[in-house]
């Protein structure tokens, strides 16, 4: 559907004259032709969308093909940003469309510092037949430099709280005598 109403605004961008480029796929690359090609690949989750579905936070649940990726990332399924109503700006014939809370394998490429992927990539939505194609080096995403201070936080605090805790026990049983009776005051 999402196709097809896309294809239906790019013919109508043609028919019209109207100054947007229109892009056509050649052909279709496969998942597994995408990852013997060594492209950024990851397995992830859509949190939220916007720009009308075509840009996505995806909770990255397993990198398959790239050094690293953090757990949250926003792949742009267009080049076009909102504009002040929400309407998208520009339109393609090959615009990515994404939906809440739906799991995809994705192959997106880098720009700058961002993450953009269209609908000629051969990123598709998770089938357990994908899960054949996983290779050997997939791992899990790098935590946020917040979820890793957050880590050493609690294991300090937990540390501190342990000590405050046993810490008067311990000098207590060191300062008895062997006898088990206290020392003399």
């Amino acid at each position: 559907m999402r196709r097809l109403v896309a294809g239906m605004v790019a013919g109508l961008a043609l028919t019209l004259g109207a100054g947007s480029a229109v892009a056509l796929c050649g052909a279709m690359p496969s998942p597994a032709q995408s990852l013997a090609a060594g492209e950024l690949a990851f397995v992830g989750t859509v949190g939220s969308v916007s720009n009308s579905d075509r840009w996505a936070t995806f909770q990255v649940r397993e990198v398959w093909h790239a050094t690293d990726l953090p757990r949250f990332v926003e792949v742009r399924g267009s080049a076009g940003g909102d504009d002040f109503f929400g309407i998208f700006t520009s339109v393609s014939s090959n615009d990515r469309f994404f939906a809440e809370g739906v799991t995809y394998l994705v192959f997106p490429h880098e720009e700058g510092d961002a993450l953009y992927d269209n609908d000629c990539s051969a990123t598709e939505e998770w089938s357990d037949r994908l899960a054949d194609l996983r290779p050997a080096s997939a791992h899990p995403p790098s935590p946020s430099l917040a979820e890793s201070a957050g880590g050493v936080l609690w294991t300090v605090a937990a540390g501190v709280l342990a000590s405050l805790a046993l810490g008067p026990a311990l000098l207590w049983t060191h300062r008895q005598r062997p006898g088990g009776e206290p020392p003399p005051a």
